[in-house]
């Protein structure tokens, strides 16, 4: 994430929005907040009693991949995923999506330890390495379908899956998120959820302004709905 200084922010910035994932230290924060107090982060929520905040909706997309899947017949339903975390006055060394999927599915009765890979970073190589070790620990005894949380994730376990001959979607189906332009080419295609990201950059510079006007209403923290993308590693 990128900041301009902050003695630059404070003599010609009013507001401003942060983009990125990096994790801020409560100095760092509480510094920005004293020199620029109206502020929008955008996919994380790192302060949330002093500035806004837009996301994508990653709690109930999960949600909504569980209850697709389940409606299509899938009984057992595996997730892999990397290490992230919730952000706010308690850092939780915990992606949202693992968070999410671990909460719902243990709600459902269906969270197996077993079928449940996080580790690592987002990365293809990363999910190449996953994808190997749930062929190591599962064998053939794979779950009916896989919420990965990314894309890149993704991309990498259906390499390692395609050179172990696991055929998607008739030996297990994978849903993932974030619809990146390769998603629909490589084999099979990723079904996958898309997030707007034109919206949740609008949304964030509406918010911006409206803060700018109104500097003393509540912090506001929007989330923004995804999209399925149905293609071939899943189908309805």
């Amino acid at each position: 994430m990128f900041y301009p200084t902050y003695t630059t922010i404070s003599k010609n910035y009013e507001g401003f929005i942060g983009i990125g994932a990096d994790e801020l230290s409560p100095e760092k924060l509480a510094k920005l907040h004293e020199v620029t107090p109206i502020g929008i982060f955008l996919d994380i929520n790192p302060y949330p009693d002093k500035f806004d905040s837009v996301q994508p909706d990653l709690s109930q997309t999960i949600l909504d991949a569980l209850d697709l899947l389940q409606r299509a017949g899938k009984k057992r339903i595996g997730f892999i995923g990397g290490v992230g975390s919730i952000m706010g006055q308690h850092n939780y060394r915990q992606d949202p999506r693992a968070f999410a999927f671990e909460n719902w599915a243990k709600r459902l009765n269906i969270f197996d330890e077993k079928d449940y890979f996080v580790g690592g970073s987002f990365t293809t190589s990363n999910g190449y390495e996953l994808g190997q070790k749930i062929i190591t620990t599962l064998g053939s005894d794979l779950p009916d379908a896989f919420i990965v949380a990314s894309d890149a994730l993704a991309i990498g376990v259906l390499q390692a899956f395609n050179e172990a001959g696991i055929r998607l979607p008739h030996d297990t189906a994978i849903i993932s998120i974030n619809n990146i332009e390769v998603s629909q080419y490589v084999s099979p295609p990723l079904t996958t959820y898309s997030i707007d990201q034109k919206e949740l950059c609008q949304t964030a510079i509406n918010l911006l302004c409206d803060a700018l006007e109104r500097p003393d209403r509540a912090k506001i923290h929007a989330f923004v709905n995804t999209e399925l993308v149905i293609r071939k590693s899943f189908t309805l």
